[in-house]
């Protein structure tokens, strides 16, 4: 079986007895529309996703979230105006 989408920036592959995910960390879904704070989803399986391993069937569920007030070079926080 080859690799699966799961979901936008998600694809994932079994292999034996390990669930093999690769996360596009490029991929910008917009802004949350939960949660606390304005995070960026980067990659989600939109809820619990099967996955058949040999006879057994497993529910996955991801979400991976940037936080927009971070600087992605040096992971600091980015200043912000004071009103």
């Amino acid at each position: 079986m080859g690799s699966q989408v799961y979901g936008p920036g998600v694809i994932g592959e079994v292999k034996g007895d390990k669930l093999i995910l690769q996360i596009d960390l490029s991929h910008n879904g917009g802004f949350s529309a939960k949660g606390a704070g304005p995070n960026i989803m980067v990659a989600s399986t939109g809820g619990n996703r099967p996955v058949a391993v040999g006879g057994t069937l497993l529910k996955v569920g991801l979400n991976v979230f940037r936080d927009p007030t971070v600087e992605e070079e040096t992971q600091r926080p980015v200043p912000r105006a004071i009103a």
